[in-house]
């Protein structure tokens, strides 16, 4: 076979394997809509409506709690996942969007309020 044609050859192969390895382009019609205050995922359809398919803990509300004494906790009703720390525990280390952790310190203040 003459070298002119396994030369031709190899370059149409090269050619044919570079154009399989170019990404294709996808324009989206719309820019996504922003997701609502709370929501960290898409809404999925439940019971005939959409509805966040994963929810941040409620620890922007809370932050007035922080600097008022441990105390003002027993008082209140806190749903879902919620742990408060303080000096010396044992904690996992696992990070929950929808937890809410309190940290308090050694004289029993709240010192920070925040989702994990």
């Amino acid at each position: 076979m003459p070298k002119s044609l396994i030369a031709a050859l190899a370059l149409a192969a090269l050619g044919l394997t570079a154009a399989g390895c170019q990404a294709e382009t996808v324009m989206a019609e719309k820019p996504p809509k922003p997701l609502p205050p709370g929501v960290i995922a898409p809404l999925e359809p439940k019971d005939g409506r959409l509805v966040p398919a994963v929810r941040v803990c409620a620890a922007e509300s809370l932050q007035h709690l922080v600097g008022q004494p441990a105390s003002v906790l027993e008082g209140m009703k806190l749903r879902g996942s919620v742990r408060v720390l303080r000096p010396g525990m044992m904690v996992t280390q696992e990070y929950r969007l929808d937890r809410l952790t309190i940290e308090v310190d050694a004289n029993e203040i709240i010192i920070r309020v925040a989702c994990g």
